[in-house]
């Protein structure tokens, strides 16, 4: 029988919202009906505390309080504890520097060895060629060795993706949508978005339901992903 693990990954940035409710009862539901029909299901609250500069004091416990009013627990997760501890991002650290190198060896990642000043720049000229301003036009042919403590960045192809959503059915984004994205930044070497990505990979996650809002249009929506066993 496959077993289910959902999880609800709310970032401490703000206060629980209808929206958050909304994705943590579809992912809490599943895991219970799971539990109900095979047996086994398992429903996994992490905080993605990941941006310390926007986290807002006192929201990681207004998002359990709120969850425990509302009857959603957990079975894995922050005070509960379980085989996949600790359930906060920021905590995770060695585990995505341990991956981040391996990215490294691969050719898929590299040292960012732009200051903020250098990025600003290249930005104030893309604006006054009127152009959008692309990374991948600034990427650095040969990049330092990452020491640990650089931003790294995730190499990827300037090409258009295709994939199926098993509820919004076929996206794609145009060439242009592809991005270079932060695999670690450079405040304290914080995961940005690789983190999620790798804990559904380790955690064997079969069903993850995430808020549209991050992947192709700007919208209040929800996507229902599942990988197979």
């Amino acid at each position: 029988m496959t077993e289910i693990r959902s999880r609800f990954a709310p970032s401490p940035t703000g206060f629980m919202h209808v929206g958050g409710v909304r994705t943590a009862l579809f992912a809490w539901l599943l895991a219970q009906q799971s539990k109900k029909v095979n047996g086994k299901g398992t429903f996994i609250l992490r905080i993605e505390d990941t941006d310390k500069v926007r986290e807002v004091a006192g929201s990681i416990e207004q998002i359990e309080s709120s969850l425990k009013w509302l009857g959603i627990h957990w079975d894995e997760g922050i005070d509960q504890g379980g085989p996949h501890a600790p359930y906060k991002q920021s905590e995770r650290l060695a585990i995505y520097k341990e991956w981040a190198q391996k990215l490294i060896d691969n050719g898929r990642a590299y040292a960012d060895p732009y200051t903020p000043a250098e990025l600003e720049a290249f930005r104030e000229q893309a604006k006054a060629n009127k152009q959008p301003f692309l990374f991948r036009n600034h990427r650095p042919e040969n990049p330092p060795a990452w020491d640990g403590t650089q931003p790294l960045r995730f190499k990827s192809d300037p090409k258009a993706y295709a994939w199926t959503d098993a509820v919004m059915g076929p996206l794609a984004a145009a060439r242009m949508q592809s991005m270079i994205l932060f695999l670690l930044k450079a405040m304290d070497i914080q995961p940005i978005i690789s983190a999620t990505s790798l804990m559904t990979h380790l955690w064997a996650l079969l069903t993850s339901f995430v808020a549209k809002n991050s992947l192709v249009q700007h919208q209040n929506s929800l996507t229902f992903t599942k990988r197979s066993a």
